[in-house]
């Protein structure tokens, strides 16, 4: 005859290697899975330094180059210029792709163009009347007319007047009246006309 207590304690012992069994399974499937989340964390990180590498590559090739590019043309030091010129402005990508100048709150930079002049007057007029019609604001654009007007709209625009290519500051001044220099026919004295034989002029 079977004792009780025997019985029940070979069921204790089996339920106890059962669990074990589920325990080793359960870790085993932790540890595969840990694996698994590891070379997908390493598959994603490999994924995302080769996305941040093409993103580095087309804001070089598509913004960092061409700005670069800009600066040089319109700058005698391009760095500094850039640098003085960061402090109110940036240049970005635009959802186009295209180069976009922004505020220091990021909205688009404008420029306001020169004035038209106009002239007019009739018969009755003694003088004719000259009005100036100031130019209104637009979207500022991508080129070295733009950035020019921003830089010397800034309240660095004397800092500006150093650096910029053409301007009175770094020796760009063209020749003549604009340029502070005389013509020759300015300076050159005239020949004095000839004394007439019979004593008259």
């Amino acid at each position: 005859m079977t004792n009780p207590a025997d019985t029940t304690t070979e069921a204790l012992q089996g339920e106890i290697e059962r669990l074990r069994a589920k325990n080793a399974e359960l870790l085993g499937e932790l540890k595969a899975a840990k694996a698994t989340a590891t070379e997908s964390q390493t598959a994603l990180d490999a994924a995302c330094s080769e996305r941040d590498a093409a993103r580095a590559e087309v804001r070089g090739l598509r913004l960092d180059a061409p700005v670069a590019g800009l600066l040089r043309d319109v700058a005698i030091d391009a760095d500094l210029f850039g640098q003085v010129f960061a402090r109110h402005y940036r240049f970005e990508l635009d959802d186009d792709g295209r180069v976009a100048i922004l505020d220091a709150e990021g909205n688009p930079a404008t420029v306001v163009d020169a004035g038209t002049l106009h002239t007019g007057g009739n018969a009755r007029q003694e003088r004719s009347q000259t009005a100036l019609t100031k130019g209104k604001p637009r979207p500022a654009t991508f080129t070295a007319e733009d950035v020019r007007k921003l830089a010397e709209a800034t309240p660095d625009a004397e800092a500006f007047s150093h650096l910029l290519i053409g301007s009175r500051a770094s020796g760009g001044g063209a020749s003549g009246a604009r340029g502070g220099l005389l013509s020759p026919s300015a300076t050159t004295p005239q020949p004095k006309p000839a004394a007439s034989p019979y004593g008259l002029r």
